[in-house]
């Protein structure tokens, strides 16, 4: 079906909130002109979406530009100028019956909303040009010499390199000053001693002692103490378990934007991210191969919220592959060239509170909510590493919840 045919196949509400969105107004703006609630708008906008053939495998950017570039341009530049022959709707305009939502395309039309609105946001400005008037006319300020720039960064680095010159050889000047001079005891005990001066013939003690008699050491100085270096990754061993009843783990490792990871009544969970932006927390080792995962979740906050269970993942930039959760669907998704692509997804319809586990072994995962619904895929992109959860919130407190995660090795 054409455009323009699927045009006439819109009611006249759901012309009017399409219409109304090319105008550049978001949901509540359109919910406050109409005077009906945001729900109602965007359900009409799900049925636009819906009419036009919009699905959740196609790319949210490919939605907007079709919205953009086709569809938006057949529209006229007033409402009433509107020709095509318009389908009633089912409901008498006068009665504002809030309707019951599809919540896979509400979600779709609210996910496209939070991008594009998102993408506007984040897009850097570009700085305009210095303009320099000189005798009347309008001139860009000239480019710097390159040869000045050189030589600028020449003089620069003989200040610096003379001022540490300056400041090694003062020190050196000064230091030599405090050399221990010969004849004089030192002596390190545990707990420590007052130092004492002494003759040329020193007595043996039963301290640990260092003499120096002319610059002789006449006894082993005490073994240093080793101070063991933090890595980003702690080293943690299988099988791991947290069930959160007195906070999480300390080894958990925060990978967010702007949200904080933290315990609320015995669940773990992230509050402060909105706008379905994807936040995690990794704990684990990247030796880790073969394991599996079991957690609890829960959207009791937000039906429309999105859950995932990570498994390989080595750094931020690296996420291995996820186990998601999102608008009633799961999906196996790998992490490439910064962010999610699908590799197999399918629709199970899993409930507001479950439990998932995942079984990595070698190339092969495999996935199950509640001991059914299995997701599987093969794939050798990672052979290790750590596991993590995942969220995605539409607003700062109604993120998913975890609880009793348990990881365990398996033989391969």
């Amino acid at each position: 079906m054409s455009i323009e045919d699927t045009l006439k196949s819109l009611t006249k509400n759901e012309f009017t909130v399409l219409y109304w969105k090319s105008q550049g107004l978001k949901y509540e703006q359109i919910a406050t002109q109409l005077d009906y609630s945001i729900d109602w708008v965007t359900l009409q906008m799900g049925n636009v979406y819906r009419k036009f053939g919009f699905k959740k495998d196609m790319h949210w950017t490919k939605r907007q530009e079709i919205l953009e570039k086709e569809i938006y341009p057949k529209l006229p530049k007033n409402l009433e100028e509107w020709e095509f022959e318009v389908v009633p709707d089912r409901q008498t305009e006068n009665v504002k019956e809030e309707p019951a939502q599809d919540p896979q395309i509400t979600a779709l039309v609210l996910y496209d909303e939070n991008k594009f609105k998102k993408e506007k946001t984040e897009k850097p400005k570009k700085e305009p040009p210095i303009i320099v008037i000189q005798q009347g006319h309008l001139l860009p300020s000239p480019k710097p010499d390159p040869v000045v720039v050189i030589l600028r960064l020449v003089i620069f680095l003989i200040v610096v390199i003379g001022v540490i010159s300056s400041v090694g050889y003062f020190a050196y000047r000064f230091g030599r000053g405090s050399i221990i001079p010969p004849n004089q005891l030192i002596t390190a005990t545990f707990p420590p001693v007052i130092v004492t001066q002494t003759s040329d013939v020193v007595l043996p003690t039963q301290t640990d002692a260092i003499v120096y008699q002319t610059g002789v050491i006449t006894a082993p100085p005490p073994l240093a103490t080793f101070i063991p270096t933090l890595t980003s990754t702690p080293q943690i061993s299988l099988p791991f378990y947290d069930n959160f009843e007195i906070g999480a783990s300390p080894n958990w490792v925060s990978i967010t934007s702007e949200g904080t990871w933290r315990v609320i009544n015995g669940k773990y969970t992230e509050t402060g991210e909105r706008d379905f932006t994807w936040g995690y927390s990794l704990i684990g080792d990247t030796s880790w191969q073969n394991y599996s995962v079991d957690v609890d979740y829960s959207f009791e906050n937000d039906i429309y919220a999105g859950a995932a269970v990570i498994v390989r993942a080595s750094s931020r930039n690296n996420l291995g592959l996820a186990f998601v959760l999102e608008n009633y669907d799961t999906s196996w998704r790998i992490w490439r060239d910064g962010q999610w692509q699908v590799l197999v997804e399918q629709s199970i319809g899993y409930s507001q509170k479950g439990h998932i586990r995942i079984e990595v072994n070698g190339s092969n995962y495999l996935g199950s909510i509640d001991g059914s619904g299995q997701i599987a895929i093969t794939d050798s992109s990672f052979e290790a590493g750590n596991i993590g959860l995942g969220v995605n919130c539409r607003f700062k407190e109604a993120c998913p919840l975890f609880d009793n995660i348990s990881i365990e090795p398996i033989s391969p």
